[in-house]
């Protein structure tokens, strides 16, 4: 009795061992990225981390921004007067310094009007002031706008995609920007009323394609060669390091304009997403008939499947009673010769 309850707990213990064997093996096993199973899970971590620290110093710098908004005006000053100093150097700064403003939220139409101040002053020249400055924040805020657009996709791109699957309105709108990228973002960006840093992130959440989003850039140019042109037009360094200009009638036009422009995009994708959500709908409806469709047509198939058994098996029958006469036939003209 006690030799076989010992062998009864060998073989329950190797079974425990063999299960835990089982579940290793299954963790070390590479997923289709080539990587194990925990593996992923610390890399899924790391990312989230990654993702929150990046969220919240984007946030600490927009809100210091916000709060602490001498301080920021009088880093604008120093860096416009700095480029009136140095009008060699200050396109290709300018550049950068716009690309890191949009991508933490710092307002970039301060640089744009300080662009216009700066190089008026240093060139003498508005024309040329207007050429060079239009082209350095064209340039820093296509390259800032394309980082963002990434940090926004790396950031929210996959929890926006849970959301399009469980909700179609959001899946139709998404589609809808993904189709008609080009069209919409050129629109947006000539509109002086849709935040331009708060933009770049919401179309990284998107699935509009790099190209899409970066063509329509374009429609930044009217907006930048008039600002930058308001900048020409201030008159102190203190003006143009706090953003206050005075552009007159233009401003105004540009406002109008721009308010038209903005509605109209509104109005553009609610089309396109109610489009997308018929197109949806209907693609349903036709898997839904197929789904269908399959019995009702197995049905006569099995039955004319059933007629053509039935008829092989009447073909055979007779075959074979057609042989049996005909040897029976042959049986009895042997019989007959023999006789």
């Amino acid at each position: 009795g006690n030799m076989e309850g010992d062998v009864e707990l060998e073989e329950t213990n190797r079974h425990h061992e063999l299960v835990e064997e089982a579940k290793e093996e299954q963790n070390e096993q590479p997923i289709p990225g080539g990587q194990p199973q925990e593996d992923r899970k610390h890399c899924d971590w790391i990312g989230w981390i990654i993702r929150i620290a990046i969220v919240l110093v984007i946030l600490g710098i927009a809100i210091w921004a916000i709060v602490d908004k001498d301080r920021l005006t009088a880093v604008f000053k120093s860096f416009i007067d700095w480029m009136r100093d140095n009008p060699v150097l200050a396109p290709f700064v300018l550049i950068v310094v716009y690309i890191i403003a949009t991508v933490l939220f710092i307002p970039g139409i301060i640089l744009t009007l300080g662009a216009g101040f700066a190089f008026n002053q240093a060139y003498n020249n508005v024309g040329l002031a207007i050429f060079v400055g239009s082209v350095s924040v064209w340039i820093g805020a296509m390259f800032g706008s394309i980082l963002a657009m990434f940090v926004g996709r790396y950031v929210l791109r996959n929890w926006v995609s849970r959301q399009t699957k469980r909700f179609k309105i959001f899946g139709a709108i998404d589609k809808a920007i993904e189709t008609e990228g080009f069209k919409l973002t050129f629109l947006l960006r000539l509109s002086p009323l849709i935040p331009y840093n708060l933009f770049n992130y919401l179309m990284g959440i998107t699935k509009v394609s790099l190209t899409k989003y970066t063509l329509g850039g374009l429609g930044m140019i009217p907006g930048v060669i008039v600002y930058v042109y308001f900048g020409t037009a201030i008159s102190n360094l203190s003006d143009a390091a706090s953003g206050s200009f005075d552009g007159g009638v233009l401003q105004l036009v540009l406002l109008i304009v721009g308010s038209v422009l903005a509605f109209l995009a509104v109005l553009y994708v609610s089309w396109v997403a109610r489009r997308e959500i018929k197109k949806v709908l209907a693609k349903n409806d036709e898997q839904n008939q197929s789904n269908e469709q399959p019995d009702e047509v197995n049905q006569p198939q099995s039955e004319e499947r059933a007629d053509e058994q039935n008829v092989a098996e009447d073909i055979q029958s007779q075959e074979r009673h057609a042989s049996s006469e005909n040897f029976n036939a042959n049986a009895e003209r042997i019989r007959d010769d023999v006789e």
